[in-house]
């Protein structure tokens, strides 16, 4: 459960499973009041921000992050690293870290289960090509 991870819980614009299948859109973005939430409960300006989103991948959460997310927290903060608070994302795609990466000021973005990386340039690795770099030209 959540409270065995020691996370909290937000939600996209998604009102239900059916909502983050058919509108992306809303899976990405989060209302106002869940961004004054994360602002008032999460980690403000961190090296790096890990969260888990149930997106695509929902069982995926369930079988790695409870053994990933502590070795993960713990190897960051060996190399001097600041990991903020982690919470998990309900309804979650992986843009979700274009709005939570500039939200929370933080340099760094790790998403479990929706499987992006947010880098203070705003890419996502493995995910979004450059500008210069077409779509069709990806070869990650």
């Amino acid at each position: 459960t959540l409270d065995d991870l020691g996370v909290f819980e937000v939600r996209t614009k998604c009102h239900d499973k059916y909502e983050m299948l058919t509108r992306p859109d809303c899976g990405r973005l989060f209302d106002e009041e869940t961004k004054d939430f994360l602002l008032k409960n999460a980690t403000y300006g961190a090296d790096v921000q890990i969260y888990c989103g149930d997106g695509l991948s929902a069982p995926s959460i369930k079988a790695n992050v409870p053994n990933m997310l502590p070795i993960l927290h713990l190897g960051l903060e060996e190399e001097g690293i600041s990991v903020g608070k982690p919470f998990f994302v309900r309804y979650c795609r992986v843009n979700t870290a274009r709005e939570i990466g500039p939200l929370l000021n933080a340099k760094g973005m790790k998403v479990k289960g929706c499987y992006g990386l947010w880098v203070k340039e705003w890419r996502f690795l493995f995910n979004m090509p450059t500008d210069e770099q077409k779509v069709r030209d990806r070869n990650f």
